[in-house]
């Protein structure tokens, strides 16, 4: 047996959807960085442009970079018994400080390792304890450095990579 107003509904919806679709606009579901994600992106590009698509996309990170963030808060048995103890207000407060808190924390840790440098143009191991962290103005100056010494060069034809 069907359910009437379910059913409606959801032809409803579906009419809505097409609605959406004749006049253009790309709609779809995430799944959080996968081949969904991509082939969204991909689809804004076609239609709008790159710099459409790398707008969206960044969207699309940050969104899953914050949905992480308050799946870790909730999880955190310290985080949930500091919150239960508040009134609404207060644990509403509490709840968007501490998911700003975790998501500036993440977009720092992306920044920084992309920062990460590997020295083995110096001939040392290729091991992550040989990994050095250096802020982008360092980077690039060591970058410079070792242009101007060569051992850009001499890491670029050993590693079978090309400028």
């Amino acid at each position: 047996m069907i359910h009437a107003p379910t059913l409606e509904r959801r032809l409803e919806v579906e009419r809505v959807q097409q609605r959406i679709r004749d006049r253009g606009i790309v709609t779809g579901h995430s799944d959080e960085g996968g081949p969904a994600d991509q082939a969204f992106v991909a689809e804004i590009g076609r239609r709008h442009g790159p710099e459409t698509a790398a707008a969206v996309g960044e969207a699309m990170n940050r969104n899953n970079l914050i949905e992480r963030g308050e799946q870790e808060m909730y999880a955190d048995p310290g985080v949930r018994q500091q919150l239960e103890r508040l009134d609404d207000e207060r644990r509403f407060d509490e709840e968007a400080r501490e998911l700003a808190r975790r998501v500036r924390c993440a977009e720092r840790l992306r920044e920084r390792a992309l920062e990460i440098r590997d020295p083995r143009a110096e001939g040392g191991p290729d091991t992550p304890e040989n990994l050095v962290a250096l802020c982008v103005r360092c980077h690039g100056q060591e970058f410079a450095a070792e242009r101007r010494s060569g051992r850009c060069e001499q890491k670029r034809e050993t590693s079978g990579e090309t400028e």
